[in-house]
């Protein structure tokens, strides 16, 4: 099949082509006109909606007709023509030709009849504004005056005479405007009621009835339908599809835009589509060619977004988009109420925004029936979890985001925009460069792999890219993990630490790559090669803090074997970090070039407290004001911020278990007199965001130092 075909419901016209039932009901009308023995012209009107299938109806008729000698078929399209006077012209034009052709006599041909037939007519037809004489001399020659009605029995004589029905075809009346529909009515009725002569008019009822209701009456639909019953002796409603041939005939035509773009979907996705589909969309496939429609629609749109999104979530609401046009543009245009939580700022149920999308949604499900709007809700709860959560008070579990994404769901705030868009955006990772990258790991080399990565995150999409990366940690096999491990840590400076600040840091790239550094090592089951390659992971990171981040991470866990190290094997890799940032400062304190220091001086102190006790000694005694560098490096929030907080009681305890605090207030006396650093004069700003001096630092540490000698000498005056 054409990859590129566009489905079209050009009306069918043999009985092999009927896919809904309507060839012995098109027969039975042929029958009909082929034994009616009276003579009197009769006007047929086949109703039904657009695209419901009227034409179908009519070539089927016609199909039969054609087996007739007797019959000859008269086309006439009225939307060909776009002004009343040329409408006419052209119809008493094609009923002279086809019958010139088809009943020849030796006197005279019947068309040149019909022609001074359109002459003598003598009057203007109402709303036209024309004499249809003159219409009519635009098809023939002018002739004397002649009477009328012999001229109309002659012509009737010579259809007898042959032993001939007409019958003619009035297709695509309801695409007319109000004028030129009532134009068409008063010609079958007043000008054309030939004997022998049978009138099939097709058109929209509903439509046709308010279009020229307002000539009559009470000018409504209704005046419009009594009109229509004075023209049209044998209406006749198409039947209607049967529900099951409708849905049969639209899986046939997806089943053909899968084949035709070669897209296979999950066993799961295709029985998730089967049943939203057949549960909540197909109640409202009510014509073939809405059908028709969605085909074409998934056609355009499944090969653009073939492996970046998941297929049964575009087709579902692509079908939304054709079935329920206003919910999908509400949607598309107010993510918040389908991707976003319902927790107000304090993580409270928003009982506000869920009445506010219940509110919206029954307004748009207003023109729909009950179980229409029944089948939306359902299936946009299916779609997203949020609205889900609003809906019915349905708890989200916590793998539900992750499978969202990891699945590309719709309802991931990852992928929405993609389904609307049907491009990867930029700033976006499309999903099949990502996968041809992982498939690709074990043919690169190290450089390779790295040039490979560097590629893949250009324009922004590193977030993007640790997403998907982490999505697939457990199933990556240990070949290509180890790999990563290889290049990741020394490439670590392109992912940024940028964050939410609520989040605490741990939605950073970087900290988003730390965390997938050690879980993916967890998959190296012997656990002396883990080790190795943990400090060899550490002595690549190309930052001391990125490798800080990696050593907390990889301690994170309720026991042992939910994390990455035990404390043993933890302690030797904090031996290997901290080689690092000495190494790393040179002729500097560590303290004067990095921050956020706490754990790492916490873990030096445990790893070789006599080593580092000499190393800062040393380093401060030389220039005392270091002495405040030091305090700062481990006052700070954490590794991840720079922002000095006040020395509060567990600091102070932590500065004088692992520094001594004695030291610190000798080294701090040497900078400031102790006069000058009393109680009275201390200034606290955790919680007013000011900025602490030195000389703020340093009445701080001595006002817990003046508590704590307190509390030791009460405690010595107790037990004597």
């Amino acid at each position: 099949m054409d990859s590129n075909k566009i489905f079209t419901d050009t009306p069918v016209k043999e009985s092999i082509q009927d896919k809904f039932q309507r060839y012995e009901f098109s027969k039975r009308i042929a029958n009909t006109i082929i034994e009616n023995t009276q003579k009197d012209a009769v006007v047929i009107g086949i109703y039904g909606a657009w695209g419901e299938g009227k034409t179908s109806v009519i070539n089927f008729i016609k199909n039969e007709l054609c087996k007739q000698e007797s019959v000859s078929i008269i086309n006439f399209n009225p939307w060909h023509y776009n002004e009343e006077k040329t409408l006419l012209s052209n119809f008493f034009a094609i009923l002279a030709s086809v019958l010139d052709a088809k009943l020849k006599t030796g006197a005279e041909k019947i068309g040149d009849l019909f022609k001074k037939y359109g002459k003598g007519l003598n009057f203007d037809i109402p709303i036209i504004g024309c004499n249809l004489g003159e219409v009519a001399n635009s098809v023939g020659g002018i002739i004397s005056e002649v009477d009328i009605e012999e001229l109309k029995k002659r012509i009737e004589k010579v259809i007898i005479d042959r032993d001939k029905k007409i019958i003619v075809f009035i297709d695509d009346i309801d695409r007319l405007d109000k004028n030129e529909i009532y134009s068409v009515f008063r010609l079958v009725k007043l000008t054309a009621d030939f004997v022998n002569t049978t009138y099939v008019l097709s058109f929209d009822e509903k439509m046709v009835a308010a279009a020229i209701g307002n000539r009559f009456g009470s000018g409504d639909e209704k005046a419009g339908r009594d009109f229509l019953e004075k023209i049209v002796q044998v209406p006749l409603c198409i039947p209607k599809a049967s529900s099951e041939s409708l849905h049969a005939y639209c899986i046939e035509l997806i089943a053909k835009v899968l084949e035709a773009h070669n897209i296979i979907m999950p066993e799961e996705d295709t029985k998730n589509f089967g049943y939203q589909f057949t549960t909540n969309i197909a109640n409202s496939l009510n014509t073939p060619r809405m059908a028709v429609r969605y085909a074409n629609s998934l056609s355009f749109t499944l090969p653009l977004l073939y492996n970046e999104v998941n297929i049964a979530d575009l087709m579902l609401i692509e079908a939304i988009k054709i079935f329920y046009p206003k919910h999908y543009n509400f949607i598309k245009n107010n993510p918040d109420y389908f991707i976003s939580n319902y927790k107000n700022s304090i993580g409270d149920s928003n009982e506000e925004k869920k009445e506010q999308i219940k509110e919206k949604i029954n307004d748009l499900g207003k023109e729909y029936s009950k179980q229409q709007q029944k089948n939306i809700c359902n299936l946009l709860q299916n779609l997203f979890p949020y609205f889900k959560e609003a809906f019915s008070g349905w708890v989200i579990s916590s793998d539900t985001f992750p499978n969202l994404y990891k699945n590309k769901n719709i309802g991931s705030e990852k992928y929405f925009d993609r389904y609307f868009s049907y491009v990867v955006l930029k700033g976006d990772l499309s999903d099949i460069e990502f996968n041809s990258f992982i498939n690709k790991i074990d043919n690169y080399d190290h450089q390779q792999l790295s040039d490979a990565i560097q590629l893949l995150i250009r324009d922004n999409a590193v977030a993007n890219f640790i997403f998907k990366i982490r999505a697939i940690e457990d199933e990556i096999n240990w070949e290509k993990a180890s790999k990563l491990l290889q290049v990741l840590p020394e490439i670590g400076y392109l992912f940024p630490d940028t964050y939410e600040p609520l989040t605490m840091g741990w939605n950073s790239p970087k900290t988003q790559l730390s965390i997938f550094i050690c879980n993916v090592l967890k998959s190296q089951k012997d656990r002396n090669k883990r080790l190795l390659i943990g400090k060899e992971i550490l002595s690549k990171a190309d930052t001391l803090k990125f490798a800080n981040e990696i050593i907390y991470w990889a301690n994170v866990g309720r026991s042992d074997d939910e994390k990455t190290f035990n404390e043993k094997e933890l302690l030797s890799l904090k031996g290997v970090l901290i080689e690092r940032f000495v190494s790393k400062s040179g002729d500097k304190p560590i303290y004067s070039v990095e921050y956020g220091l706490y754990h790492t001086f916490s873990d030096w102190n445990l790893y070789d407290k006599k080593g580092m006790t000499k190393y800062i000694r040393d380093y401060i005694r030389k220039t005392p004001t270091d002495i405040f560098l030091l305090l700062r490096s481990v006052m700070s929030k954490n590794y991840l911020s720079n922002i000095v907080l006040d020395i509060n009681k567990e600091k102070f305890e932590f500065i004088d278990n692992v520094f001594d605090k004695d030291f610190i207030r000798k080294s701090i006396c040497k900078v400031f007199p102790l006069k000058t650093l009393k109680a009275d004069n201390v200034i606290w700003v955790e919680h007013t965001g000011g900025k602490l001096e030195d000389i703020d630092i340093a009445r701080q540490f001595i006002y817990w130092y003046n508590i704590d000698k307190k509390a030791q000498l009460q405690s010595v005056n107790a037990q004597v």
